[in-house]
C-alpha cells in the first residue's frame, strides 16, 4: 500500500477521533477554596503594618479601618466556562461591637493606559461574634457577563474584623 492511499485514511481517522472527543466534553463543577492569609495583602505598606496574617484569616488588628486587596487565578475569556460562576469570601467580627464590612469586585484588567473592568460594591453588617459571606455573581456585574472572567476584590476591614477565606466557583471542561 502505498503513502498516499494510507494518509487519506489515517487522516480521516484523526478528525473522527477529535470529533468523538468534542462530542463527549464534561463540564466538571469546581470550587477553589483557598484561605485569606495566602492570596489577600494589605494595600500599602501602613495598613500592612496593622494586619495579622494568622493560619485561619487574616485579621485588621489595628485601631481603624484598613483596607486589603485579594485577587483570584482568573480566565482571560468572558465565554469560557472556566470563568467564575460565583466569588466570595467569608468575614468574621470578633469585637464586642457591631461592625459594617464594605468591599468591591472588581472584574477586568489593566494594561497601561487601557482598563477594561467594573466595579461592583457590596456590603454586610456583622454584628458581635458573627460571621457573614460576602458573594457575587455574574448577573449583579456591570454588564451581566456569563461569567466572572479576571474577578479581585477590595475591602474595608473595621477594627478587629477578619477576613478568613476565599472561594471561586466555575466548570472546567475535563473532556470524555
Amino acid at each position: 500500500m502505498s503513502i498516499a492511499k494510507t494518509f487519506p485514511t489515517a487522516a480521516s481517522v484523526v478528525v473522527a477521533l477529535a470529533a468523538s472527543f468534542a462530542a463527549g466534553a464534561v463540564n466538571v463543577p469546581r470550587v477553589d477554596f483557598q484561605g485569606a492569609s495566602s492570596m489577600c495583602k494589605a494595600a500599602t505598606p501602613a495598613f500592612a503594618a496593622a494586619v495579622r496574617y494568622r493560619p485561619l484569616g487574616l485579621s485588621n488588628e489595628s485601631p481603624s479601618t484598613i483596607f486589603v486587596t485579594c485577587n483570584w487565578q482568573g480566565d482571560d475569556s468572558q465565554a469560557t466556562v472556566r470563568g467564575a460562576k460565583r466569588v466570595w469570601l467569608v468575614v468574621s467580627n470578633d469585637s464586642a461591637e457591631s461592625q459594617n464590612v464594605a468591599c468591591t469586585l472588581v472584574n477586568g484588567f489593566q494594561q497601561g493606559s487601557t482598563l477594561l473592568a467594573t466595579y461592583t460594591p457590596k456590603s454586610t453588617a456583622l454584628a458581635p461574634g458573627q460571621s457573614a459571606t460576602v458573594q457575587w455573581l455574574p448577573a449583579e456585574v456591570a454588564g451581566a457577563p456569563a461569567r466572572i472572567a479576571l474577578p479581585s476584590v477590595s475591602c474595608a476591614l473595621p477594627v478587629s474584623v477578619t477576613l478568613h477565606s476565599t472561594g471561586k466557583e466555575y466548570d472546567e471542561n475535563v473532556g470524555a
